[in-house]
């Protein structure tokens, strides 16, 4: 997220030109996205089949937790990592590595027979994910030189992040309606391997001419404070905020960010420029979205068992009750996006964005078992809103 960010940013600083960038550029748009919904799929699938690996793998509430989030946990702390090792080798190859990965997990996570073994091939599945999404944008960028089109480009892929995740849970209810968990991994291994080979066939190589050597220093500090900051934000209400693992945690994270901050200021190749988050709007917007989207992915994990254990949904009900509002909020709102962008300036579009981070928060705190699905679905609305105003921006 850290490394899609600083891409958005570096954005804003580029002039407008007349080189409209590859001539198959709209086709590399097009394989990329089948890349993203492919890979942010994975992120939120599981979801539905939570009270199923209960039944069938008789996965504790942690494990449960730790099946869906080892995954969002590793993509967060290597994504950095993900982009800096396609900056330096190529994003093609990073790309194609990635993928490769992913199969491979994705067979693993498959034939697992226990929760443990579900859970790491959870986590190794985000490496693929950390090498391929940095370097979807980074390739989108770089074949779309022409501001307005690149910014339509940008708002495409923002729709297709944003669908990947949230049709996720709706493919794993339709999928368990006739087949075992193990559908919710075998369905997308045709879809990889078929990308792979588009991927081969269509999108050009590039990389940063001005990344001189690997920051493996700044790689190791920034997967550090992400992976330990994630961890505790899961692991806190569990242990209680005021633990000892918890603020060590929190400890660890903010002595690995400050050792990062420091590194990438006095390094000759950073991984990160550090001049990027001199922009306030940039900044706040960065750090709202990442909010947001742990916020999210609790409350999809949270609503998706409670519609099933409490209100006796279906999983393909409560895929639908929780993603049909993130789901129409995006198709309504992203391709509108850049035109709200440029109508209403950065700044006010990040501050609206963060506004409907902060009702959506309400409106899912004051959400009980008891309460009716429309607070729920409205809760769920007004977050796909506020990741609607982010990402293009």
């Amino acid at each position: 997220m850290g490394k899609a960010n600083s891409i958005h940013a570096k954005l804003a600083l580029m002039p407008e030109t007349t080189d409209f960038g590859h001539p198959r550029r709209w086709l590399v748009l097009v394989v990329l996205c089948l890349v993203l919904i492919t890979i942010t799929m994975q992120v939120s699938i599981l979801n539905t089949a939570l009270p199923t690996l209960v039944r069938e793998l008789g996965a504790s509430d942690s494990q449960l937790q730790w099946i869906v989030d080892s995954y969002i946990v590793v993509l967060a702390g290597l994504t950095l990592t993900g982009a800096a090792v396609g900056d330096k080798f190529g994003r093609k190859k990073a790309l194609i590595l990635g993928l490769v990965v992913t199969v491979v997990t994705v067979s693993g996570a498959s034939i697992a027979s226990e929760p443990t073994q579900l859970i790491i091939w959870r986590a190794l599945m985000g490496v693929g994910a950390a090498l391929t999404m940095p370097a979807t944008l980074s390739i989108l960028v770089n074949v779309f030189r022409e501001v307005k089109e690149r910014r339509k480009a940008i708002a495409y892929w923002s729709l297709m992040n944003a669908i990947g995740s949230f049709i996720g849970p709706i493919t794993g209810g339709l999928l368990l309606a006739w087949f075992s968990w193990q559908s919710c991994f075998v369905v997308n291994l045709p879809i990889l391997l078929v990308t792979i080979v588009l991927c081969v066939i269509y999108i050009p190589d590039s990389r940063d001419p001005f990344t001189a050597s690997f920051d493996l220093l700044g790689a190791l500090f920034s997967t550090v404070a992400l992976a330990t900051f994630i961890w505790s934000v899961i692991e806190g209400p569990a242990h209680g905020w005021t633990s000892l693992p918890i603020l060590s945690g929190f400890t660890i994270a903010i002595l690995a960010g400050m050792l990062f901050f420091w590194w990438e200021n006095h390094t000759k190749s950073p991984m990160f420029e550090l001049s990027l988050m001199k922009s306030p709007q940039l900044s706040a917007a960065a750090l709202t979205l990442t909010f947001a989207f742990i916020a999210m992915s609790g409350a999809m994990f949270l609503a998706t068992i409670s519609l099933q254990l409490v209100k006796g949904y279906s999983p393909l009900q409560a895929a639908i009750a929780t993603s049909g509002p993130i789901v129409l909020v995006n198709l309504i709102v992203v391709p509108r996006a850049p035109w709200i962008m440029q109508r209403f300036g950065l700044r006010k579009t990040i501050a609206f964005g963060t506004a409907m981070t902060g009702v959506s928060a309400l409106s899912m705190t004051a959400t009980t078992t008891t309460s009716p699905y429309w607070m729920l679905g409205l809760g769920f609305a007004f977050m796909a809103t506020s990741f609607s105003m982010f990402m293009p921006a």
